[in-house]
């Protein structure tokens, strides 16, 4: 190739830019945050990356919170499998508990005094016994 054409095969180089530009650039900014301080309802919603939140209103990093969260999760992950089958008893028996109590809301007897057995022998036969 001739040396014409390999100077203008060369990507150019980008030109500085004027002072005249970068001024212009902070005049913009600077309305823009006046702009927004006077209405918040101007500034437009943005998500920050991966995360599925916004800017506006979100609460800033706490690192007890983070902590706590961190340690919860730990714990969650590192369980014995006998834990976890002993919570899903546990969850198996709340069931239980919730449909004889939806039960009783039905038959409206889930307001009956303490010492009355008839809630109990509505949805348990066999609790009066």
């Amino acid at each position: 190739l001739p040396d014409d054409a390999q100077a203008t095969s060369k990507p150019k180089s980008p030109s500085p830019k004027s002072p005249s530009h970068h001024a212009t650039n902070i005049e913009a900014l600077q309305s823009a945050r006046q702009l927004a301080e006077l209405d918040p309802s101007l500034v437009p919603r943005m998500q920050l990356p991966s995360t599925g939140t916004e800017h506006v209103g979100a609460k800033h990093f706490d690192l007890a919170e983070e902590r706590k969260r961190r340690l919860l999760t730990d714990r969650t992950w590192n369980r014995s499998r006998q834990q976890e089958r002993e919570e899903e008893k546990i969850r198996a028996e709340l069931r239980l508990v919730e449909a004889q109590l939806r039960k009783l809301k039905k038959l409206n007897k889930h307001l009956v005094p303490e010492d009355s057995t008839e809630a109990a022998e509505a949805v348990l036969p066999n609790a009066a016994a």
